[in-house]
């Protein structure tokens, strides 16, 4: 247990000297945050109207095909 201890206290001490490491370069990740953030934010406003147009793509699609598929007969086992 002193091993894992020792590991989790050597990644610590690894993720704090990349803090100062990020910190150098907060404005740099800062604007590339922005950058993909608004980037994100379109992406996922793409991803939302494609499946709002697929939903009510299949929600009319029976509606319309209702008359079609009840002339249309499947072989079932």
């Amino acid at each position: 247990m002193y091993y894992y201890y020792y590991y989790f206290y050597y990644y610590y001490y690894y993720y704090y000297y990349y803090y100062y490491y990020y910190y150098y370069y907060y404005y740099y990740y800062y604007y590339y945050y922005y950058y993909y953030y608004y980037y994100y934010y379109f992406y996922y406003y793409l991803v939302h109207q494609y499946l709002l147009s697929m939903e009510t793509i299949m929600r009319t699609l029976p509606s319309i095909n209702r008359t079609h598929a009840q002339r249309t007969t499947f072989s079932t086992p």
